[in-house]
């Protein structure tokens, strides 16, 4: 419960103050920032191929006004109980196809996202998309470790949040 008695003065600086200053202050309207979540999935069968992808082509086209600055990347997998081996032989990397750019230098190990589902990866601020460019997840899976370990299809969905910022904010 915050203190009662605190004044403005006594709140120590930061990314979070400075930004609920910047709505409370009419800097950031609410027509030049949007929250965006972009949802992927990739169904994986027994022989470790990529049987289908959602969305159809694995892109996402991000709206043409904005930039989108990622922030936070969650994985989940079908029937945690029944996934094994699974999330340790897949990885991914987010790519940004207007420049043709990887966001992670190295593709991230689905394991790191679904040991518990309590330790999404998250980070503010850190990678800023251009406006109007197709947004994808690349998935890599070991096809050779995949049917002696796993051997079944499993399927795997990837939600990344972030937030659309405007290219041109509505001034008057």
């Amino acid at each position: 419960m915050a203190r009662q008695d605190i004044t403005p003065a006594q709140i120590p600086p930061g990314d979070l103050l400075t930004y609920y200053g910047d709505l409370a202050s009419g800097a950031l309207r609410p027509e030049d920032v949007k929250i965006e979540t972009l949802s992927f999935s990739v169904t994986i069968g027994p022989d470790g191929q990529i049987r289908s992808q959602d969305p159809q082509n694995g892109t996402i086209q991000i709206v043409s006004r904005y930039n989108l600055a990622l922030e936070t990347v969650r994985g989940a997998i079908l029937s945690p109980d029944l996934a094994g081996a699974a999330p340790g032989l897949v990885k991914f990397n987010l790519k940004e196809q207007g420049r043709n750019f990887d966001v992670f230098k190295r593709p991230v190990g689905f394991s790191t996202l679904v040991e518990g589902c309590s330790n999404p990866l998250d980070w503010r601020g850190v990678y800023i998309c251009i406006p109007g460019t197709q947004f994808e997840v690349t998935w890599f899976v070991d096809q050779t470790l995949w049917p002696v370990l796993v051997g079944g299809t499993r399927r795997l969905e990837l939600t990344v949040s972030g937030s659309y910022i405007a290219c041109n904010p509505n001034q008057e």
